[in-house]
This record gives C-alpha cells, structure tokens and sequence, in this order.
C-alpha cells in the first residue's frame, strides 16, 4: 500500500496555480487524513491563451481526507512565482482546488476499477498568477493493479475560461496514462500526460518519472522530474514534496 500519492502533488504548471492537467497519478491514498508540502519548478511554459514562454516557481500546501474507502476529497492551495524571458517577475498566491474521487464500480474478479474525478479551480487569485475563472476537470480512471504493479488510464475535459474574455471558454479533452511499481517500502512511477489541442489551444504532452519513500513511520519524501514534448508544456520541470502521513485504515 502507498499512504500518499503523487495524486496529492504539485499539478503540471499551466496557469501558476491552474494546471489543466490532473494530479498524478489520480489514484487514491490509503489513510484517513494526510497532508503534503511541495516545491516544483517549471521551465519554459506557455500558459493556456498565452503566446509566449514563462519559468514557474511555487509551494503548495495539499490536504486530502478519506470519510470512506470509495470516497477521496482534497484542498489544494499556494504561494506561486512567474518569471518572463524580459526579467519581469510576479509573486503570490494561487487559486484554490478542490476535489473529489468516487469508486463508481469494483469488479469482484479480473477487470479494472472504475473512478470519477473531479477537479474544480476557484478564481480568488489575481491576474497573471490566476486567471479570475472557475475551471472544471471531470475524469474517468480505470485502475488495474497486478502484483506489484498499477496501471491507470484516466479520459476526461479540461473546461477553462479565458482570463480577459468572458465568453472564450475553452474545451479540450485530456488523456492520461500511469505504471507505477512498489519497490520495497516506496514506489517508481512512469506517467504521460495529454491535453489534445482544441479551438483556443495548442496540444500539451509531457511524459515524467518518480518516486516517492517512507522516512520513518509517517513521513514521506518524493522527486520528480517532467520532460515536455510539446511547445505547449514546460520543457523540463522538477518537483519535491514531504508528506504526513498516519497509520492507514484501509487498503
């Protein structure tokens, strides 16, 4: 079991605190209550709506309760740092998140898991590190789990608002795939990420690696490292976090 995921992670960088790709890797965590501080940097960006590139800094504070084995809800908020090729530098905090996941159907024997997930951005952050919209992500994962290994496949909708037009709202549909693999007491993960272009933006892509380990009983320390494979994402982004984690209840 893995009390705390990267699912409870920094999200990919877009606008500084409004990632249009989900948190990785959507699976669950296994303890009632946990929390996470992270640290990510992202480099050579361009934001949804945007034309040019940006280097992105930020802390983000993550806090996930588990009332039931089905049911996850997390908050998400931080303090972010955007930095344009012409030195200008912007500094303060971000939007909030809230989100959910609900087990939809368990197959008793072979077959994968099915999940809903649901991400909704608050626009109480200012321009340019918010974006003074509401956005929505609604995912549907499949999981499968063999020995050691998981594997995830999540499809869903990216629903933004343009942050100086009202009634520029953008759809795009997101593709996300996840193998991760315990190793001992921590896990390695393999996850790519796809956002497909749609009528007010280009295609994102990015492919990353991880790997979270137990320090003690209830603190974790995890790394990872993104590659961009589209202008659209951060060419290279690098990301540490240390989470609390009690006992787990469940599995």
């Amino acid at each position: 079991m893995f009390p705390f995921f990267l699912a409870t992670q920094l999200t990919s960088l877009a606008y500084a605190s409004s990632g249009p790709i989900w948190h990785r890797p959507g699976r669950l965590n296994t303890a009632p209550i946990s929390a996470q501080l992270g640290v990510a940097l992202a480099f050579g960006q361009i934001p949804p709506y945007a034309l040019g590139q940006r280097d992105l800094a930020s802390s983000e504070l993550s806090l996930v309760w588990r009332p039931a084995t089905p049911v996850q809800v997390s908050l998400r908020w931080g303090v972010y740092g955007a930095r344009w090729p012409d030195g200008t530098q912007v500094v303060g905090p971000g939007d909030l998140h809230l989100s959910t996941q609900a087990q939809l159907h368990k197959f008793k024997e072979r077959g994968p898991d099915l999940w809903l997930a649901w991400d909704l951005k608050l626009p109480n952050a200012e321009q340019p590190i918010g974006t003074n919209e509401t956005d929505t992500q609604l995912l549907l994962w499949a999981r499968q789990k063999q020995g050691p290994w998981n594997g995830e496949l999540g499809v869903g909708i990216w629903i933004a608002g343009h942050p100086d037009q009202l009634a520029a709202q953008d759809d795009a549909l997101l593709i996300l795939g996840r193998v991760s693999r315990a190793t001992g007491p921590g896990f390695a993960l393999i996850c790519a990420d796809l956002r497909l272009r749609s009528a007010r933006n280009p295609t994102s892509a990015q492919t990353g690696v991880g790997w979270e380990q137990p320090i003690g009983e209830h603190v974790h320390l995890g790394a990872s490292v993104d590659l961009g494979l589209t202008d659209a994402a951060a060419d290279q982004a690098v990301r540490f976090w240390v989470a609390l984690v009690p006992r787990s209840s469940g599995t």
